[in-house]
């Protein structure tokens, strides 16, 4: 790469003339030595600081390198050239006859330093695999316990820049009196209330995957409906289900309730179905693995784009939600 740069800050600084000229000297050069050791001492005066890998090239190989023939030494004697003072014509140095110099020991220097750099590339790689793992399986998430909660730009700001929902996860960084600092999903930073967030809980996400297809194995839904259909797609999708039994309109969202779930829409678009006193054996509810718990907002389940709250009464499941989160 700092060859190639070399080679094209001296096409960008020089005229199309000058850089045939360069070309014409080497060839030269090479016609009379043979050797590009020899060419950079006589186009420059400057030793490269390591032998070449092939010293010795003729003036044909040099043509075909223009050509657009791959020369790993060519390349890197150009590079050379291309990075350090040229002489003027009449100033180069004498040109002598150079014999090239094989220096095993360097060779066996390079293949070390690139065994090296495999090796701090692959401990790298695993390093970073291992702590995004392990971060992924013990981020910290506080949850939303109230129905609705503001989140602000600033701790002391009254401007929302949108709201939570109930049992919507946020990371917490710390707490500024009143207001915690959370993460947003888009790596943005913003404020909450405190109290308006359950205590903090420690678990791992599942995949989106994962927990869809476990609501649509073991969750009440119209034949052929998948919770993906309900909450992905507009209200216009929901004709084949037949009328709602209830719609209900509050200032937060509109309610559908249909035989065996509840749909709740904001702006014609669902963001959560409810299961009320759903009837599920502890086997079946083992398939969801560990449940993260909170204070108030019950068991929950969490993936990157859903999440899956049990609320519970009394040791026995009084609703089951399926959420989009934000």
């Amino acid at each position: 790469m700092h060859r190639a740069l070399s080679a094209l800050q001296f096409y960008t600084s020089h005229t199309e003339t000058d850089v045939k000229r360069l070309h014409e000297r080497i060839h030269l050069s090479l016609s009379t030595s043979s050797s590009l050791h020899a060419t950079c001492l006589h186009l420059t005066g400057i030793a490269p600081s390591r032998p070449f890998q092939q010293d010795t090239v003729r003036p044909e190989e040099w043509q075909r390198f223009l050509d657009g023939h791959p020369h790993e030494s060519i390349a890197d004697f150009y590079g050379f050239l291309t990075s350090v003072p040229l002489l003027d014509e009449g100033d180069e140095m004498p040109l002598e006859q150079t014999t090239p110099t094989a220096v095993p020991k360097k060779r066996v220097l390079s293949w070390r330093l690139v065994l090296l750099a495999l090796a701090c590339f692959c401990i790298g790689a695993l390093a970073t695999w291992g702590y995004q793992t392990w971060a992924k399986k013990d981020v910290i998430y506080h949850f939303v316990s109230t129905k609705s909660s503001p989140i602000y730009r600033h701790p002391d700001s009254s401007t929302v820049l949108q709201s939570a929902d109930f049992g919507d996860a946020f990371p917490v960084l710390d707490i500024v009196k009143d207001r915690v600092r959370i993460q947003l999903p888009d790596r943005t930073q913003a404020y909450m209330k405190a109290s308006d967030l359950s205590e903090k809980t420690i678990g791992s996400m599942m995949t989106d995957q994962a927990l869809l297809k476990w609501t649509d194995a073991y969750m009440t839904l119209p034949k052929q409906t998948r919770a993906t259909d309900l909450l992905d797609d507009p209200a216009t999708t929901w004709v084949g289900l037949g009328s709602p039994k209830q719609k209900i309109k509050t200032a937060v969202d509109e309610t559908w309730t249909y035989e065996s779930f509840t749909v709740h829409l904001i702006d014609d678009r669902a963001y959560a179905i409810d299961w009320k006193s759903p009837r599920l054996s502890q086997k079946e509810l083992a398939r969801l693995g560990t449940f993260q718990r909170t204070n108030t907002a019950g068991r929950l389940r969490i993936s990157t784009h859903y999440q899956l709250q049990i609320i519970e009464s009394e040791s026995r499941i009084q609703l089951i939600r399926l959420t989009k989160r934000m």
